[in-house]
């Protein structure tokens, strides 16, 4: 029925498919077997990662439009802070902005630029302070 010589055969190699040694219980990379990633698989995760850098470093590097809006009110209110004290220490009001630098404890000149659209505040020759405007 059965033949002896196979049964033993079958045995032998069967424990050699075993692994032994220092890697025994683990995967090993045989001739003929695939190793790593599928060139599919790598272009996926290549492009996936692109896409998501593209749209993640932007909105970390540029500030947005609301972030310069609320910098250019900030700015303004500062310029109109300085031109009350520029009128107490004076007693007039200052005529230009730009005299508001003219003292290096009243403002920088960065200060006297709009975030926005970098372009000089002006008075109002009415009100004395910073013209408001839109972005």
């Amino acid at each position: 029925m059965y033949d002896p010589n196979m049964i033993r055969e079958i045995l032998v190699s069967s424990r050699d498919d075993r692994p032994t040694g220092p890697h025994k219980g683990r995967l090993r990379w045989r001739p003929g077997q695939s190793s790593g990633f599928s060139l599919p698989v790598v272009i996926f995760a290549v492009t996936l990662a692109t896409v998501l850098a593209v749209i993640t470093v932007p909105r970390l590097v540029k500030p947005s439009d609301d972030v310069r809006s609320q910098a250019c009110q900030l700015q303004i209110e500062r310029v109109n802070l300085a031109a009350r004290h520029w009128r107490r220490f004076h007693g007039s009001w200052p005529t230009e902005v730009a005299n508001l630098t003219s003292e290096p404890t009243w403002l920088a000149p960065a200060a006297l630029l709009c975030p926005v659209t970098r372009q000089p505040y002006t008075f109002d020759a009415v009100t004395h302070f910073v013209q408001t405007h839109s972005h």
